[in-house]
Parts: C-alpha cells; sequence; structure tokens
C-alpha cells in the first residue's frame, strides 16, 4: 500500500478535528497573512532564501563562531 501525502493533505488530516469555530479563526488568519503579503515576487535571488550578508570573509566568520562557543561539564 502506497501512501504518498501532500503537505495540505498533511494540515488537513492533523487539523480536520479542531472546532467548526477554530477552522473560521484559522481561515481568517490566513486569508489576512495573504492580504498582508505585499512582497509577492522577490527582486533579488537571495531574497528567497533569507541570504546572510556580510563583509566579513568565510574564514574570519568561521573562526569567530569557534571563538564564541562556550562548552561546559555538566554531572548529570
Amino acid at each position: 500500500m502506497d501512501y504518498t501525502y501532500s503537505i495540505p493533505q498533511s494540515y488537513y488530516d492533523f487539523l480536520k478535528n479542531i472546532s467548526n469555530r477554530k477552522k473560521i479563526e484559522l481561515i481568517n488568519w490566513l486569508s489576512n497573512s495573504m492580504l498582508e503579503n505585499k512582497k509577492e515576487n522577490p527582486d533579488d535571488f537571495f531574497d528567497c532564501f533569507g541570504a546572510f550578508i556580510s563583509d566579513k570573509t568565510a574564514e574570519k566568520q568561521v573562526e569567530e563562531i569557534r571563538n564564541s562557543r562556550n562548552f561546559s561539564i555538566k554531572n548529570i
């Protein structure tokens, strides 16, 4: 038996048992979020992915991350 679920189907299965009132509230929130979405098509390719912008080199960023690590030994 092959089960192939789409994302909408998964959400439906998850939410189908909530009350009608909560479903209407959710529909309202989703509808409002669509109306508030002012930027339909990103102008820049990297806007699609939330690109990280920095003037530092990759090596400098790696060095800063490694230096900022704090490890401690915890007794469990």
